[in-house]
């Protein structure tokens, strides 16, 4: 059995359970609405198997405009329809 525990910080956001590692991969490469810390337990063996990092996809986007228009200026006028 795996866990799936969303962290933000010291708190725990969330906490799914799976039977398969797969399963808890599956779910955490979902589009997710908020950024935290992920971690993917194994409760069988008392271990941790993967952690890292979850983007919301605004954040995604938010950072790739910031380095496409480093200066507020620039952003101005630009309409990401036409592209």
């Amino acid at each position: 059995m795996f866990s799936v525990l969303f962290l933000k910080g010291n708190k725990t956001l969330l906490e799914r359970e799976f039977k398969t590692l797969q399963e808890a991969n599956d779910f955490i490469n979902g589009d997710f609405e908020f950024s935290c810390e992920y971690q993917i337990y194994d409760k069988d063996k008392d271990d941790i198997i993967d952690e890292g990092d979850i983007e919301n996809s605004n954040d995604i986007i938010e950072g790739i405009n910031n380095m496409m228009f480093p200066e507020e200026e620039s952003k101005e006028g630009y309409d990401w329809d036409k592209e």
